[in-house]
């Protein structure tokens, strides 16, 4: 595994969350080149020390500058892997939920890994390998009550996914759906307000082992979707 991962560039998004920070320290384990993509700046300033890579600062909820960043680290780096970790979640009724809370959720759940797929997966193609890891969510297969914008943009994150799998599968650049259940992060906490028992949740490390396992693969043997969960809370 170390030696197919050896020295690939990846870019990862969302480094200051609980997954994507472990799936950084996995991947820098692995003796890759990090490159870091979020929106607090001072956090991404310690964690480039930690990891000893590059940052790059974006306003997620910003379309035009994640465009604009996008484009930047490709003409900057050739990204072997891209992990769009970053996400967003919300409890509210659609009484409650308003259309800028729902536009936001869909800029950072679904739009963002859109534009980043868009502007980088040029760069994977032309050396036919590359690896597209998105941390989707067991939302994207059933919705909770209270949790239609979130579950909704996760369904189209889902979707996108799957079309890109096919429509990049002979060119060298794999597109995987990571779809993990409730998870012992902040984000977490959120979810037992929907009756959930925190202590049963996944630990973010099992994931990143997860991920950085998928990313290892070869042209042979391929994951195209994956759900992780606990089996007692099935």
């Amino acid at each position: 595994m170390s030696n197919l991962l050896k020295n690939k560039t990846v870019l990862i998004t969302g480094v200051t969350g609980g997954i994507g920070r472990e799936i950084c320290k996995k991947f820098y384990e692995k003796e890759c080149n990090i490159i870091l993509l979020g929106r607090d700046e001072k956090l991404l300033s310690k964690l480039s020390k930690e990891f000893n890579s590059i940052f790059y600062c974006c306003d997620f909820n910003n379309l035009d500058e994640v465009e604009n960043i996008s484009k930047q680290i490709s003409i900057d780096h050739h990204i072997d892997i891209l992990i769009n970790s970053a996400g967003i979640f919300e409890v509210s009724s659609i009484e409650e939920t308003s259309l800028q809370s729902l536009k936001e959720m869909f800029n950072v759940n679904f739009f963002t890994p859109f534009l980043l797929i868009k502007n980088l997966i040029g760069n994977m193609e032309s050396k036919n390998w590359g690896r597209i890891i998105n941390i989707v969510s067991s939302s994207a297969y059933g919705a909770a009550p209270n949790t239609g914008a979130y579950s909704s943009s996760k369904h189209a994150l889902l979707g996108m996914s799957r079309a890109l799998f096919n429509e990049f599968k002979s060119r060298g650049v794999r597109i995987i759906t990571v779809s993990p259940g409730s998870v012992k992060t902040k984000m977490g906490k959120k979810v037992e307000e929907l009756g959930q028992v925190y202590e049963t949740f996944i630990e973010p490390h099992e994931i990143a082992d997860y991920v950085v396992y998928v990313s290892s693969l070869d042209d042979n043997l391929i994951i195209e979707e994956a759900r992780l969960n606990r089996i007692e809370i099935q």
